[in-house]
């Protein structure tokens, strides 16, 4: 797994196997306790691929936008469910 943290600590993303065997976006927003889980459908895509959205959206004000656009502009393929 990775883990990345914006600067000022309140936003966390970390990239992890999921249970099938594709990865899995983890965003935990610090003030809110809001938690979501963004699998990625793509087969093909890279760590590396991923992390570079991480870096950009952690540099965002919004960073779930940021996420957002940044996988659709890459053309990485994913869906979001917010964990209980």
């Amino acid at each position: 797994m990775i883990a990345k943290h914006s600067n000022d600590g309140s936003h966390f993303l970390g990239l992890r196997q999921g249970r099938a065997g594709g990865y899995e976006i983890v965003y935990e927003a610090a003030k809110t306790g809001k938690r979501l889980i963004w699998k990625i459908n793509s087969n093909t895509v890279s760590e590396g691929a991923i992390m570079r959205e991480f870096e950009s959206a952690l540099k965002a004000s919004s960073v779930l936008d940021a996420l957002h656009g940044g996988l659709r502009s890459a053309h990485i393929a994913f869906e979001v469910d917010v964990a209980p």
